[in-house]
């Protein structure tokens, strides 16, 4: 967690030239008792014990072995599931496929709400509590489920588990992280005009930082009425300028096309038959900024390998801990971190 560490060590306050250097940071600058509440608050969500604030004065180096503790504490792993969910909004209150579909009771709506959304995220954390690589998110095999996913989707969740457990797909899904997560697509879903594409834009936003929606694309000065066919997004130069990138990226997804929305049968599974449906529909090869792809199978390494992946992951959780936007002037101390 050498990325959480460095951000809650530097803070905003630091100069580029301090980060690299054993200058004493911001949070070994606070009294012994306020780096303590800040540590167990950003790492665990709540104040710290007693106990650890009376060992943190009576020996105020104790700060990192607690840290090293907190770390490790089951609450830690919990406390990235919530700063992930302010970013990724996968948490919400319906989905196209209801818990009735399902056949569970009222009492149940809650829970099943709060297990589908809360899949990605619990990929997301389980992957940074363990310290593994940060490209695992985009490439592993992996997913998490509870018994409540265990019992509705095709994954390979244990007779005898309980609560959230490494798990995986049984339905042909490539191995891609949280871009082959049901949770995730249920909640970034798609229309038949849409076509994946919204979902592309999702990837680019969460992944990378790039925003699509954000572009200052003005059609102010067509001479002609605006086109709004769909050789327009192939021709019109203002249409290109987004869907020239963003097509490509929409095609790789059709596995998780489903023919019929608010359907179980077709929503909980992946349908690698429908993978080539998207050059069809789209008019393009899957491709990723310019480097063609086989499909699903090759998006999560084109986002591992991407740059900018990287400087995302170090801004988003920059600001998930600092409780407010990057600026202009933190630029040059996340590019040290």
């Amino acid at each position: 967690m050498s990325l959480l560490l460095l951000l809650l060590s530097c803070g905003p306050t630091l100069t580029p030239a301090e980060v690299p250097t054993a200058q004493p940071s911001a949070l070994e600058r606070l009294p012994p008792a306020q780096r303590l509440r800040r540590l167990s608050l950003d790492l665990l969500g709540v104040l710290p014990d007693p106990e650890d604030l009376d060992t943190i004065t009576a020996n105020p180096s104790a700060w990192q072995s607690l840290r090293e503790q907190y770390l490790a504490d089951p609450r830690f792993e919990e406390r990235l599931v919530h700063l992930f969910a302010e970013r990724w909004r996968t948490r919400v209150d319906v989905f196209d496929v209801v818990y009735q579909d399902f056949g569970m009771d009222p009492s149940e709506e809650y829970t099943y709400e709060k297990s589908v959304g809360e899949e990605p995220l619990r990929l997301l954390a389980r992957v940074a509590a363990n310290d593994r690589p940060w490209t695992d998110i985009v490439t592993t095999d992996m997913t998490m489920a509870n018994e409540v996913l265990g019992d509705i989707w095709p994954v390979s969740y244990p007779d005898d588990g309980q609560g959230w457990v490494e798990s995986h797909y049984t339905d042909e899904r490539p191995p891609a992280g949280v871009l082959a997560t049901n949770g995730l697509w249920w909640r970034y879903t798609t229309t038949n005009g849409n076509m994946n594409r919204g979902r592309a834009a999702a990837i680019s936003r969460l992944l990378l930082g790039e925003d699509y929606m954000a572009r200052p694309i003005s059609l102010a000065n067509q001479d002609e009425p605006l086109d709004i066919s769909a050789s327009a997004i192939q021709t019109n130069p203002y249409c290109m300028s987004c869907h020239a990138s963003l097509d490509p990226i929409a095609a790789s997804l059709f596995g998780f096309w489903w023919m019929a929305l608010y359907s179980p049968p077709e929503e909980i599974r992946y349908h690698p038959e429908r993978e080539p449906l998207g050059p069809v529909y789209l008019a393009t090869d899957p491709a990723w900024f310019g480097a063609p792809m086989s499909g699903l199978a090759d998006l999560g390494w084109q986002v591992a390998t991407d740059p900018r992946f990287y400087s995302c992951a170090v801004e988003s959780m920059a600001e998930s801990l600092w409780d407010r936007p990057v600026h202009n002037q933190d630029h040059a101390t996340l590019d040290a971190i």
